[in-house]
């Protein structure tokens, strides 16, 4: 699987790439409930470069504008995500505008998560990567050995982010966030 999308600037002209993607979902679930339930959905091998300029124009704003007058839409159900897996991930984050990038490659992780009315509750798990970061000049991680736990409850209304027990290592410094 691979979207490209050329940008003046960007790092690369590929904006994803996999090896192998694999996904099972509930499509009675959505057809019925308008809720999505992705039981499982694994991206092998992959790659993504992201990039946004000094005019903050992105190479992921890939969708056609939809000119057409909005109608009255019923909410979106809940989302149910389990299993949400990279396996050998490499991503490339380039923010021009920002004067931040970051690199993380060789990411494994797993997430599950639900969405219920305006709360995310979400389970990240990264078991390794190795990451570069870099902002406004200054290189604060350079191949840095990354491990993460991070349980979180997303308020999206509030765009509040409450960290539960959340631990994470750094070249194996540990720390903790609660």
């Amino acid at each position: 699987v691979k979207l490209i999308n050329p940008m003046q600037g960007a790092q690369n002209d590929t904006l994803f790439n996999a090896e192998a993607l694999t996904g099972v979902i509930d499509f009675d679930a959505y057809w019925n409930r308008k809720e999505i339930i992705l039981t499982e959905f694994t991206i092998t091998n992959g790659s993504a470069n992201i990039y946004t300029d000094s005019l903050e124009r992105t190479n992921y704003d890939i969708m056609v504008p939809d000119t057409t007058a909005l109608a009255a839409s019923e909410p979106m159900g809940n989302i149910d995500l389990k299993n949400i897996e990279l396996d050998n991930f490499n991503v490339t984050y380039n923010d021009e505008a920002l004067k931040f990038s970051t690199t993380a490659k060789g990411l494994m992780a797993q997430l599950t998560g639900t969405l219920i009315n305006d709360n995310f509750n979400s389970q990240l798990e990264i078991a390794q990567s190795t990451v570069w970061l870099e902002y406004e000049g200054e290189k604060y991680l350079q191949g840095a050995a990354v491990e993460m736990d991070m349980p979180s409850e997303y308020t999206i209304s509030k765009l509040l982010i409450n960290f539960k027990n959340a631990s994470a290592s750094v070249n194996g410094l540990p720390f903790k966030v609660n």
